[in-house]
């Protein structure tokens, strides 16, 4: 009996790819991203693998596409974008301003935050244990996060969303 892929190959990328075109939009606009990502990176992982059957399955077509001036121009010009994304942020991860501020302030003893938030360093303590979490005054909020299986941006959530609403 031979193994073909032609029936679910196809259902599987248009599928994916729409579960994967609507976390990357969610991302884009920054929502529910600690939900979204793993099924982003996940399901896009079943799209590679449903795209290339796909592509296998109609290997004289996609060949065809090759032939066209126009196609080959429309899939060059987003290559090389895609390549440039790429290409940018692997080269400048660690230099972005933003991140930087963002892991120095992570790192910052709550002592020092509190200090920054002109708060008290009970009050922060205080705000941490009611979500569960206790700290002491040379606690980080990276550390806290890792010691209480939390995402560190849920942590600065707590205290910078709290100390706007105060």
């Amino acid at each position: 009996m031979k193994l073909t892929t032609r029936p679910w190959s196809t259902p599987l990328v248009i599928a994916s790819s729409i579960i994967v075109t609507v976390s990357g939009v969610m991302m884009f606009f920054h929502l529910g991203d600690a939900l979204v990502k793993g099924a982003h990176e996940w399901l896009g992982l079943l799209f590679a693998g449903g795209m290339l059957l796909h592509i296998l399955n109609h290997w004289p077509t996609f060949k065809r596409y090759f032939s066209q001036r126009m196609a080959v121009v429309i899939m060059s010009v987003v290559m090389v974008a895609g390549a440039g994304f790429i290409g940018a942020s692997a080269m400048n991860e660690d230099k972005h301003p933003v991140r930087l501020v963002v892991d120095q302030v992570l790192e910052l003893p709550l002592s020092r935050l509190a200090l920054m938030q002109d708060r008290s360093l009970a009050e922060i303590e205080q705000v941490l244990a009611t979500a569960g979490i206790e700290a002491g005054a040379e606690s980080s909020l990276e550390g806290l996060a890792q010691s209480n299986q939390r995402h560190p941006f849920e942590l600065m959530e707590l205290l910078f969303v709290e100390n706007t609403v105060r």
